[in-house]
């Protein structure tokens, strides 16, 4: 049998590209074709905005069901520590912080190539705190147990139900720097890259971004 070999270059992550396959021979001066065989294939190395529930829970627990972790040591096992860059503004003047994030390991490649972007965009948004894994109890449904949801200058975006502040001080993003915007190149880079802002309904979480919207 002879076998043949395609490499498709250049791809754009969380796209899918469509592909035809179809075995011949040559018989008796003739080529005798097989049945054509469509498949769709992701590009799928980085997380990416509109990835299936299944793809998302495929990626982190290698299953197609979520799961929580049953303790702070099995959670553990399942985070890595990656180095980000990120900007911030100290006296009109931009400068470089490096935060280490620890994150679940199944987008750790993507955290890294998201901030990356993010630090390469021209918007070059202050961030002066930010957070991922936090072990937070075995009753905790939080995505932070998980290494999966990010906090992002928290006392600057405040959390809340109603009137209600659950955590936090305030959210001006006109008035301050650390205040992020519904809509800036933060966050579409963040959506970019799968991860929701937690706003639903009356409780509004303006630091919280999480993979699985949660």
């Amino acid at each position: 049998r002879n076998k043949l070999t395609y490499t498709h270059k250049k791809l754009t992550n969380g796209v899918a590209y469509y592909y035809k396959i179809q075995a011949y021979k040559n018989y008796k001066g003739k080529k005798l074709l097989g049945e054509m065989s469509p498949f769709e294939k992701y590009c799928d190395y980085f997380t990416y905005k509109n990835e299936s529930y299944e793809s998302r829970c495929k990626r982190i627990f290698g299953k197609k069901y979520y799961k929580k972790y049953k303790n702070a040591k099995q959670a553990s096992k399942h985070v890595t520590t990656v180095a980000v860059k990120v900007w911030d503004k100290q006296g009109g003047r931009k400068f470089t912080r490096k935060f280490y994030l620890t994150v679940n390991k199944g987008i750790a490649p993507s955290v890294k190539e998201m901030f990356k972007e993010i630090y390469k965009s021209k918007e070059r948004f202050s961030i002066h705190e930010m957070g991922c894994y936090n072990w937070r109890g075995n009753s905790s449904t939080s995505e932070h147990c998980l290494g999966l949801a990010f906090d992002i200058n928290s006392n600057e975006n405040y959390m809340i139900d109603g009137k209600k502040v659950l955590a936090g001080s305030f959210w001006k993003p006109k008035k301050n720097k650390y205040s992020i915007p519904l809509n800036c190149k933060l966050v579409k880079i963040l959506e970019k890259y799968g991860f929701e802002r937690g706003l639903w309904g009356s409780r509004r979480d303006y630091m919280h971004f999480s993979y699985f919207g949660t």
